[in-house]
This record gives structure tokens, sequence and C-alpha cells, in this order.
């Protein structure tokens, strides 16, 4: 789930990942539903939540657990409001756009109307002048 959140894959990409796809320069795989190639550079944050995996942990991983580590993460996220695990996505974009990222890259989205419209669901961030 967190890999998930710092990621912003989509729930089948996350399944469908393997050992092979986890390479010292980032974790490489091909979007199920574009079938663009990505590479998702490593942060600390990524490096530690793919340093507790066992290896082999990305083989077999049910979407039954799935669903279940969805309601521990859904418990620790409360301030998120998050009700599906496609809103790990909207979370993910929300605090990427607030961090001056652009969510429509990130997404793999082809508009950036389909970024607003689905997942940019906080609103801008304004700072007061004073």
């Amino acid at each position: 789930m967190w890999l998930i959140y710092l990621t912003g894959l989509r729930r089948e990409d996350a399944l469908n990942m393997t050992d092979m796809n986890i390479r010292q320069d980032g974790i490489h795989l091909v979007e199920g539903k574009t079938a663009k190639k990505v590479r998702i550079e490593w942060t600390p944050s990524l490096r530690k939540v793919i340093k507790r995996l066992q290896p082999g942990y990305f083989q077999g991983i049910s979407e039954s657990g799935i669903d279940s580590a969805w309601q521990r993460l859904r418990q620790k996220l409360k301030p998120y409001d998050l009700f599906q695990l496609k809103d790990l996505r909207a979370a993910h974009a929300g605090e990427l756009e607030d961090q001056g990222g652009d969510a429509t890259r990130q997404l793999g989205h082809s508009s950036r109307s389909v970024t607003q419209k689905h997942y940019l669901r906080t609103g801008r961030k304004v700072r007061p002048i004073k």
C-alpha cells in the first residue's frame, strides 16, 4: 500500500510487479493500461518500503491481501479521508502538486483535464503574503 501511495501506481501495476522490476537505478515497469514504460526513481522513503519487503514478496500477492493491507493503511491515512484503493492515487497526486511536482506527468495522463477532474481533489495550495 505504501508503494502505491508513494509512487502513484495503479493497483494492477502494483499487483503485477516482480522482483525483476527492482533495479539499481529504480523500479522499472510497463504500465498495464497504457503499455508505457516507467522508471520510478529511488527516494529514501521508497527505499525504506522496498527494503522491508522480503525477496519474492511480489510473487503471489492476492487481491484479498491488497484489500486487507488497504484497510490497515486507511486507518493510518485518516486525514486524507480515503475510501477506495484508487484514492491513494489522488492523495499521491495532491501531495505531489503541493510539493511543486506535475501530477499529470507522474500519473501518466495524456491531458491535464483528466488529472484535475479525477485526482486533484483538494484544490491548489495558496500561501498568504503575511
